[in-house]
């Protein structure tokens, strides 16, 4: 088959990046796959140096304030679309699923359009109404997931789960000399290293962390220390957490291309999102 994966995040991408890096990888073996994502993503720079696959550099603007920006990307992907003939053209958000659907108006033959839902936004409106009536199937990356497809207009759909999935192999533990050498350079004077690769978004939660360990005594407090990975903190937040007396117990690791270093160290990984949360395995 030809198919066609989108993305719309023109920067890291988080969780969807690894989700179509490794979908793309994977199909690539047995089918023509394209990859059309934003060229400032980072998923158009992995995706272009995976042999097999054709990487478009494709931005997806979104909101009235973009509108010409949106009609210019429209006609360019409108081209493409009817230049490859694509048998489906997978879709992971609502910016990307509106600019194809609106791409695609006219064309014949017209691929298959599968909706693929990684988070816990809600799918009223006519917004969701008007693209669920464009799709030809949805995919839950969760049971809970699919339950929201189905209560939503994308119940015509007929949606299934397909859940995330983790490659043992890749993410295997380490050994336990090369997980010492590595907790070395995070762990400093500390015992205990609490850990997150979901960055520093405010609905992540790991501000609620920082004031927890605020609440400790001194001698405990200094027992612990807390590794995030992904997008740096604002210089709001990094002012809460001296304003905490807590900033010398965080390790801010950025963005990372392999996250297994840091994982290795470890001793307890938290989750403690609170609102619109992604469902992925990044």
């Amino acid at each position: 088959m030809k198919i066609l994966l989108t993305n719309f995040h023109d920067g890291d991408g988080g969780g969807h990046t690894t989700y179509l890096t490794i979908l793309a990888r994977d199909l690539a073996a047995r089918h023509d796959v394209h990859v059309a994502a934003p060229g400032s993503s980072r998923l158009y720079r992995q995706v272009a140096a995976l042999p097999g696959v054709h990487a478009l550099s494709q931005p997806f603007p979104n909101g009235l304030k973009h509108l010409a920006a949106a009609q210019h990307a429209r006609r360019g992907l409108t081209a493409y679309l009817r230049a490859q003939r694509f048998d489906i053209v997978h879709v992971n958000g609502s910016a990307d699923h509106r600019l194809v659907l609106a791409a695609l108006r006219g064309l014949q033959p017209r691929p298959r359009i599968v909706f693929t839902k990684h988070n816990s936004k809600a799918l009223g409106g006519l917004g969701h109404w008007w693209r669920a009536r464009g799709t030809d199937l949805a995919i839950g990356v969760s049971e809970a997931t699919r339950r929201m497809l189905k209560a939503s207009p994308y119940a015509r759909c007929a949606p299934l789960t397909i859940r995330n999935g983790v490659d043992v192999e890749h993410y295997r533990p380490w050994p336990a000399d090369a997980t010492a050498d590595a907790r070395g350079h995070f762990l400093g004077d500390a015992e205990l290293l609490l850990g997150s690769n979901a960055g520093t978004a405010e609905h992540k939660g790991w501000m609620d962390l920082a004031e927890a360990l605020a609440l400790l005594p001194e001698a405990q407090r200094r027992r612990v220390r807390v590794l995030l990975c992904g997008k740096p903190p604002s210089s709001t937040q990094r002012d809460r957490l001296q304003a905490l007396h807590v900033d010398d117990r965080f390790i801010f690791a950025g963005m990372l291309d392999d996250v297994r270093p840091a994982i290795a160290t470890i001793d307890v990984g938290f989750v403690l999102s609170y609102a619109v949360e992604t469902i992925s395995f990044a």
